[in-house]
């Protein structure tokens, strides 16, 4: 269905990116229906100090992140306890990459068209980390594709270089896995499937 509202890219410098881990099994299934070729990225979840489970913000490779800093006060996720947290998980995602990436080379999004695909987006912040990261990249267009976002998101996230592409957007989404018929975890040997069929 996101394929399909995507439509057909012309030319050759299109491409689809998938975020680990889910994501990819959504990324694989957009590849296969538009013919691009299929890449992965790590982007992790920043918790919050008081729930592990609630994200104050993401980070992708690089250093680059997005934090969503009224939400970090609300909860005293200060700069330093922030900082901490991203110096902990930069070698993390670092080895998450060369990890998947061991039997390939990964394409490079600058002046390219990046289809950025997850299963799903509960708070947004993952999202907008690999937004700003395809954007450091120099990515010429950036289609966010993601099955069930909340209420706005896509609006919130459209500029000239962003176009989301979102099937549903409740304005009370509490949980992705609802959204769904089967919401398994999606495990590292299912990944290196899908990654190695590219």
């Amino acid at each position: 269905m996101l394929a399909e509202r995507i439509g057909s890219l012309t030319g050759n410098n299109n491409f689809v990116i998938g975020l680990a881990r889910g994501g990819i099994v959504i990324a694989d299934q957009i590849a296969k229906k538009l013919k691009l070729p299929l890449d992965i990225l790590v982007i992790r979840k920043i918790p919050s100090p008081v729930d592990p489970e609630l994200g104050v913000g993401a980070l992708a490779p690089d250093g680059v992140s997005y934090i969503d800093w009224k939400l970090a006060a609300r909860v005293g996720a200060d700069e330093k306890y922030i900082n901490r947290i991203i110096d902990n998980l930069s070698p993390e995602i670092k080895k998450s990459l060369q990890f998947y990436r061991k039997s390939y080379h990964p394409v490079k999004p600058s002046g390219k068209t990046v289809i950025l695909a997850d299963d799903g987006a509960a708070t947004g912040g993952t999202i907008r980390a690999a937004i700003r990261w395809l954007k450091a990249k120099s990515a010429a267009r950036i289609i966010p594709a993601i099955p069930v976002a909340p209420y706005g998101l896509a609006e919130d996230l459209k500029d000239d270089n962003v176009s989301p592409v979102f099937l549903q957007e409740p304005q009370d989404l509490t949980s992705v896995g609802s959204y769904y018929r089967r919401f398994d975890q999606v495990d590292e040997k299912r990944v290196l499937e899908l990654i190695g069929k590219r």
